[in-house]
């Protein structure tokens, strides 16, 4: 072979330098995702347990917790998420060439395996009928450092398994600087992170013990939010979601609901009237501590005052429907301004909310984009409070198009409802079940909605009643 010529090699010297260099960033960068996991179980079978599937169904179990929160490595086997296709590298002949060295320099670089692993040893019972422990330990991959190690029991192995997956998620997750604060988790949490997450532990005692054992998680204090809005306890929605805006001002959801919730209170006072004092003047500071958070002024939040107690002075503006009519709606012109392209683009930049932003798989420029639906839907929810000619008949002429969000034929509907306009009411409802997004509509929504009180007794509210509820059949 000739010599190799000086400039050949510093070229092949600067290149492998800078692509360690681009390597460490990447790396770095790549530690503070939420994954991806490789689970590795240890099962033990229970002499106590004659069921050959037992060791199957514990793998099954703590494998599906895990995977519920965190995503495995790529598609390409043995490698990860970050690893690109290598078989390129592969060249057959250059094995004895003189920069089969740097072929083998580059292969190490680019099949660093990353990511975390979890292994996890299942101890069973030393009695018929005891507790199940399960050890389990979370690596770095490719690294001989543990990052934690724990134990969680079960009154039987699949349950020990199950907190077990979330235990481990809940470490992973805690590591990555990429969660959203309001969606952040820790080991400390992880149970309340189990009930979040299992489907068949949803009612709402079960979310209140969640929030006990996690106060400030911004998705807890939502769905806990909901789940008293669907039962009726107004107040104590309005209480959870004004939480979860203090705690998380950026949290659209709970933005949302709040400024809904402060809405429905405009036609059903009773609410508030019949609250203790204390509830009133505890609700009232959580409301004006998430309304600052949104950036509300102070002069709107004044009124807050006048309803914690004490007489009333018989001015209008001390009226309580005013008083939250005029906060949500200053909420929802908040809402519709933080929809706007300046302000996307500058959140986008915060690593922990890009993928709230900008979400894979949505369109993000255009009618179907998401930027879009949420800021028709912020327009069409200032006009249940705040009906204005020119705004209600854009909104309207938007609403008519099969290709917009159900939201706004939902909020139309509210709106008519409440001007005490049933047939046009019932009409927009209907439509709201026609426009994409209609699969998010619930008939425990529906029922709840103070809004929808005055058609409820109709026989077109009924029919739309079962189509999102069929089996309950004919009254």
């Amino acid at each position: 072979d000739p010599p190799v010529a000086l400039e050949t090699a510093g070229w092949a010297l600067i290149a492998i330098i800078a692509l360690l260099f681009w390597r460490m960033i990447q790396l770095r960068s790549y530690d503070q995702l939420p994954g991806p996991v490789t689970i590795t179980p240890n099962t033990t079978k229970s002499p106590h347990d004659g069921d050959p599937s037992t060791i199957d169904i514990q793998k099954a179990t703590l494998r599906a917790s895990v995977l519920r929160n965190l995503s495995e490595p790529g598609a390409i086997p043995g490698s990860s998420a970050i690893e690109p296709v290598t078989d390129l590298l592969e060249i057959p002949g250059i094995s004895d060439t003189w920069y089969s060295v740097i072929i083998a320099a580059l292969k190490s670089i680019v099949r660093t395996p990353r990511g975390s692993e979890i292994t996890f040893d299942v101890v069973p019972s030393e009695e018929p009928g005891g507790p199940w422990t399960v050890l389990v330990r979370v690596s770095g991959a490719g690294a001989s450092s543990e990052i934690d190690v724990g134990t969680q029991t079960g009154p039987n192995g699949i349950e020990a398994c199950r907190a077990a997956g979330f235990w481990a998620a809940a470490v992973v997750l805690a590591r990555s600087t990429r969660i959203a604060s309001w969606a952040r988790w820790d080991k400390d949490t992880s149970q309340a992170l189990a009930r979040f997450d299992d489907p068949a532990r949803q009612a709402t005692a079960d979310l209140e013990c969640a929030v006990a054992q996690a106060p400030s998680s911004g998705v807890l204090l939502q769905k806990l939010a909901f789940n008293y809005a669907i039962d009726g306890r107004a107040m104590d929605a309005i209480s959870a979601s004004a939480r979860a805006v203090a705690a998380h001002p950026r949290y659209s959801i709970a933005r949302y609901r709040l400024a809904v919730g402060l809405n429905m209170l405009t036609e059903h006072t009773e609410s508030w009237n019949d609250s203790s004092l204390a509830d009133r003047r505890r609700i009232a500071e959580q409301i004006r501590r998430a309304a600052k958070a949104m950036g509300v002024s102070d002069s709107t939040l004044s009124r807050l005052d006048s309803l914690i107690g004490g007489p009333r002075t018989g001015d209008p503006a001390d009226d309580p429907a005013t008083v939250f009519g005029k906060v949500a709606d200053a909420m929802f012109v908040r809402i519709k301004q933080t929809m706007t392209w300046p302000v996307i683009i500058t959140r986008a930049l915060r690593r922990s909310e890009r993928d709230v932003w900008w979400p894979p798989g949505i369109k993000k420029f255009g009618r179907d984009s998401l930027l879009h639906y949420a800021r028709w839907t912020a327009k069409s929810l200032r006009l249940i409070n705040n009906p204005n000619g020119r705004e209600m008949r854009r909104v309207e002429k938007r609403a008519a198009k099969s290709w917009s969000w159900y939201q706004l034929s939902y909020n139309l509907a509210c709106m008519s409802s409440r001007k005490g306009d049933p047939d046009t009411a019932l009409t927009w409802l209907e439509t709201s079940l026609e426009r994409p997004g209609s699969w998010q509509m619930s008939d425990r929504w529906i029922d709840a909605d103070s809004d929808l009180e005055p058609i409820r007794q109709t026989v077109r509210y009924r029919w739309l009643h079962r189509q999102l509820h069929p089996e309950q059949g004919e009254e």
